[in-house]
């Protein structure tokens, strides 16, 4: 049934918004939570087998929310790919050697634009 899964999709989609074009912004908000604007560092490689060979890649989280970040990187997971991440946090209890704190997270990605090199974590 064609209707329910554009239904699905448009539920689980969230909303694009366009200052400049009324009717992208009269569209609802979809999320399940509020995005919050942050800049913070983030190193991530992706879950695998032991012996795969881990690259860590670093990137930026522009924005999250409790369930999930936006990150920006130079190299972009496929959907459902799961990936280990640590985020630089200004203050925490687990510092590094020179004072640094790590925060440690899990997530899948859940869509990717490596065109603007960017993709969607959600928290496991």
């Amino acid at each position: 049934n064609v209707g329910v899964g554009f239904a699905s999709f448009q539920k689980n989609t969230p909303c694009l918004r366009d200052a400049n074009n009324p009717e992208m912004s009269s569209f609802k908000e979809r999320r399940e939570e509020p995005r919050r604007k942050v800049e913070l560092l983030v190193v991530f490689t992706q879950k695998g087998p032991a012996d795969k060979g881990s690259e860590w890649i670093e990137g930026t989280i522009r924005d999250a929310s409790p369930k999930g970040v936006r990150i920006f990187a130079p190299v972009v997971y496929e959907p459902d790919d799961i990936l280990e991440l640590y985020c630089l946090l200004p203050k925490g209890s687990d510092q590094l050697q020179g004072g640094q704190t790590f925060y440690r997270m899990e997530g899948r990605v859940v869509w990717r634009d490596e065109s603007r090199g960017q993709m969607g974590i959600v928290f496991i």
